[in-house]
């Protein structure tokens, strides 16, 4: 192990804490944008959260317009399959409409399947397995829809590099459409009819997934075609998957598409027979899409498989979820909506036994050796449908780039996240001699490689995570205010009213940070299996914060001891509340000098 690849490794394999750092102090130039703004109307409290942030200009954020409909009209391949679609109805076409496993591609179907509806078209629909086939188009699908009768096929959320598969379909008759987000890298285009991707030619919107392209290209339909949409719904489905899909929220037309969508989730029938089941009342917030009905309605395509289970029950994967999507528009009555949404929960408290049993399993193999600059873990025990969410949570608990593989046979399926700094599809994309397959997009993305590439590929991994990020360095929190503990028993309600102004946060435009120095941990309550609740104390001050599967934290040992936080503002809804409660959760915190 020689070179830049293996430097500074490290033996030490806790989980790494990171280090508060104290709210930046304003420049003069700052400071007096913090007046403008307050003269314009803003509170201070959040003139200097703007200036904190380096946010220029306040309009994109706390009043966003939407996307413009015109604009993604000039995109190339909208024209093309506005006139395909055209064609469709005249010869009452049977359409194919196929769309990946994560929230992303069900919202994507769901949203196509209401434009063919209402442009009085049948469609099939499919999405693959992600347990038995893979993520993208398949040669299965294409069959399948070959079996149907149809005639034009809707690639969604993949079919950007999938160049066989879309040509087998032509072979067979079909027109295909592509609509995508994921980057094509050194890979010529497909030879779809039409390809509506951004990523992959450069063009406006580069920021949407691919529901959110979806969306406007539902709304193209309406406009250019003359069909009544109930868009309300499918804005709703694009909000969704813009928080499940990771989208940055820095982006004015994603954070206009969030806004508006999840007032509208609760007018979904589906969404809002989940949100019941799930326990959520009154309206969906924010972080009600992010950490809850997102990883339900992925938990189907997570963990159940397309066939019978052992007791002889149809499993059908992310096709449950899909069909919540549909809704009434499938004829589903309430009470079958309730039976999916009910099937669906169960689901994803299946999903999160199973992921606790695989983290485990990580943390075995990351035991037995040095800690590098990424981690890249492979094994034949982890479950094909949670390698990216045992890979997000090293990531995060580690502060390094992983890939989770999982064996299968000779080959292995690889999920890599960034760990916030790598650039993802450019790092595979070097790797790309060790690789069979690749795919992604900055934050996140996929591969497929073979037994004896595996040692290749960590190397020139670990290679190429040094040469965009440079030697580890220990992670650090930036604060946005500075308050003790008791400022926050008397002012967090406040402080979360007023910055209610900048949400949704998200990628790239992160939830406020608070740092609260010198507070004593009392002690850790547990809640469920991975989370607690942590009682503080400073002088006569009492308060508490959540620390969010916390089992390994460093803090763990810091009970009874003076320490500064760093803690992210959040909103906690109990189990059936209506309401949220502005809270405290623990990211980051140091021993108090």
């Amino acid at each position: 192990m020689s070179g830049a690849l293996f430097r500074h490794m490290t033996h030490a394999h806790e989980p790494v804490l990171r280090l508060p750092l104290a709210p930046r102090t304003l420049n003069a130039v700052e400071s007096s944008r913090v007046f403008s703004l307050m003269a314009e109307g803003f509170t201070s409290t959040q003139a200097e959260f703007a200036q904190r942030r380096g946010v220029p200009d306040l309009q994109p954020y706390v009043t966003p317009k939407a996307p413009s409909l015109n604009e993604f009209l000039k995109l190339p391949g909208v024209q093309e399959s506005l006139e395909l679609m055209a064609q469709a109805r005249t010869r009452a076409a049977k359409i194919a409409i196929c769309g990946d496993y994560d929230v992303d591609g069900v919202c994507s179907v769901a949203i196509a399947q209401a434009a063919c509806q209402a442009l009085g078209l049948a469609t099939h629909c499919d999405t693959p397995c992600r347990r038995n086939e893979g993520y993208g188009l398949n040669f299965r699908m294409v069959e399948g829809a070959t079996a149907e009768g149809c005639t034009v096929l809707l690639a969604l959320d993949f079919g950007t590099t999938q160049h066989k598969v879309i040509r087998y379909a032509q072979e067979q008759g079909m027109q295909v459409v592509v609509i995508d987000h994921h980057k094509l890298g050194d890979f010529p285009l497909p030879s779809a009819e039409a390809l509506i991707n951004p990523n992959a030619r450069g063009d406006k919107f580069q920021e949407f997934c691919a529901a959110g392209l979806c969306m406007m290209w539902a709304a193209s339909i309406r406009k250019e075609l003359g069909v009544p949409l109930n868009m309300d719904k499918i804005c709703a489905m694009s909000a969704l998957a813009t928080v499940a899909d990771v989208m940055p929220l820095s982006k004015e037309s994603n954070r206009a598409v969030v806004r508006h969508g999840r007032a509208l989730v609760t007018q979904h029938e589906g969404l809002a027979t989940l949100c019941e089941v799930l326990g959520i009342k009154g309206e969906a917030s924010f972080s009600d899409l992010a950490f809850q009905i997102g990883p339900a309605l992925n938990a189907p395509g997570r963990i159940r498989a397309r066939n019978f289970d052992s007791c002889g029950r149809l499993e059908r994967g992310a096709l449950e979820s899909q069909d919540l999507l549909f809704g009434h528009s499938k004829g589903l009555t309430s009470e079958q909506l309730t039976e999916l949404a009910s099937s669906i929960r169960s689901a994803n408290q299946d999903r999160k036994t199973r992921e606790r049993i695989d983290y485990q399993r990580a943390l075995k193999l990351l035991r037995g050796g040095p800690l590098g600059r990424a981690i890249v873990l492979a094994s034949d025990s982890f479950d094909p449908g949670l390698v990216g969410l045992v890979a997000s949570r090293l990531s995060e608990n580690y502060a390094r780039p992983v890939e989770a593989i999982v064996w299968d046979g000779k080959i292995g399926k690889g999920s890599v996240r960034s760990g916030g700094d790598l650039r993802v599809y450019e790092a595979l994309h070097r790797c790309r001699e060790h690789e069979m397959h690749y795919g992604g997009h900055d934050a996140a993305g996929g591969n497929k490689l073979k037994r004896e590439q595996f040692e290749a590929f960590a190397s020139a991994f670990a290679a190429e995570t040094f040469r965009q990020l440079g030697p580890f360095k220990a992670p650090t929190i930036q604060t946005d205010f500075a308050m003790s503990l008791a400022e926050v028993e008397r002012g967090l309600e406040g402080l979360a009213d007023e910055l209610s102004l900048f949400e949704p946060f998200g990628n790239g435009h992160l939830a406020p940070r608070i740092l609260i120095p010198n507070v004593t941990i009392s002690s850790f309550l547990p809640i469920g299996a991975e989370h607690f609740l942590v009682k503080l104390s400073e002088k006569s001050a009492r308060g508490e914060a959540y620390l969010w599967r916390g089992t390994e934290s460093p803090l763990l040992k810091l009970a009874g001891h003076k320490v500064t936080l760093a803690c992210r503002l959040g909103w906690y809804r109990g189990q059936g509340s209506r309401e949220q409660a502005p809270s405290l959760e623990i990211e980051g915190g140091a021993s108090a000098r």
